[in-house]
């Protein structure tokens, strides 16, 4: 039952990301896009985490839309394709909501964070809804957070690519965070207490934005996320337009949601229409609900 659920979970997620344009290029893992022009890189780890930290904390209010693909394959082993649009709004320091509207059905697909919970809600046969409370404190530094980063379009990945939250937490005393340096990049890398490599962020070492994130087990890569075309918000912020996320973990075929984003802009709300936005929609009509507590376990609740 436990496995049952674990594969329940990611499947959830994953048809989520019913999103944008994309092929998949059999099994091989993509390379990591190269910067045209090479710079200096960070002396060390803490120097560089100093860096991307520097926007987060800048984050500003986003608003944009786009088109998405989803390309996924089934338990026999079949592969699937899913065309959307997607409309996303971000707000710091925990806030998002992204709907995806199909063709035959508006807002398909959703979901969102907020201080205290996220959620995700497909409207598409089979319908379900899946939702969780963030801990209390640090977000970064908890069980439930470690479990949605390796998932493919989890709201904590989603949080990171879009500048929200940062891809590291000092605090976390079980890891510990390396630099090496390549050509072009400045290559961070997130080991358990045993040394093992359970996270690489490649950084462009010219503009310092986030290339590629790799989640890792066991020394093989279990998701990616792919991070380009970034936009400037504001003089201290920019996010990607581009946002490509593979999972590796059915059958070795990779399951591949890519979003490509235009019309993006500060999003400007008042204060009393900010409870209503970013507030988490109670599920009707849908025979399937989830609650992922805080051990990471798919709880089914009665609707």
């Amino acid at each position: 039952m436990a496995c049952h659920k674990k594969k329940l979970l990611r499947n959830c997620f994953l048809s989520l990301g019913i999103f944008l344009l994309i092929a998949i290029a059999g099994c091989a893992r993509p390379a990591v896009s190269q910067p045209r022009q090479i710079c200096p890189g960070k002396q060390n780890a803490d120097h560089a985490l100093a860096s991307l930290n520097f926007n987060v904390r800048n984050a500003k209010p986003v608003k944009a839309s786009g088109i998405c693909s989803l390309v996924y394959s089934d338990e026999k082993g079949g592969k699937h394709k899913e065309n959307l649009t997607i409309k996303i709004r971000t707000y710091p320091p925990d806030k998002i909501y992204f709907w995806c509207d199909h063709l035959l059905k508006p807002k398909a697909v959703s979901g969102g964070s907020n201080e205290k919970e996220f959620w995700f809600w497909i409207k598409l046969d089979p319908a379900m809804y899946l939702w969780g409370q963030w801990p209390q404190g640090s977000q970064t530094n908890h069980s439930i957070s470690r479990c949605l980063e390796g998932i493919s379009l989890s709201p904590q990945n989603l949080l990171i690519a879009f500048g929200l939250f940062s891809p590291e937490n000092h605090s976390d005393s079980d890891y510990s965070w390396t630099l090496s340096n390549t050509e072009a990049f400045d290559v961070l890398e997130k080991l358990d207490r045993n040394g093992r490599v359970v996270k690489k962020i490649y950084v462009d070492r010219c503009t310092y934005h986030i290339s590629r994130i790799e989640y890792l087990e066991s020394n093989e890569i279990t998701t990616s996320i792919e991070l380009a075309d970034y936009r400037q918000i504001s003089r201290d912020f920019a996010i990607p337009a581009r946002v490509n996320i593979t999972s590796y973990q059915i059958s070795q075929i990779p399951d591949t949601i890519s979003i490509k984003l235009n019309n993006i802009g500060l999003f400007e709300i008042s204060a009393d229409k900010l409870g209503k936005v970013f507030r988490r929609s109670e599920p009707k009509g849908v025979d399937q609900i989830y609650k992922l507590n805080d051990n990471c376990q798919l709880v089914e609740q009665l609707n």
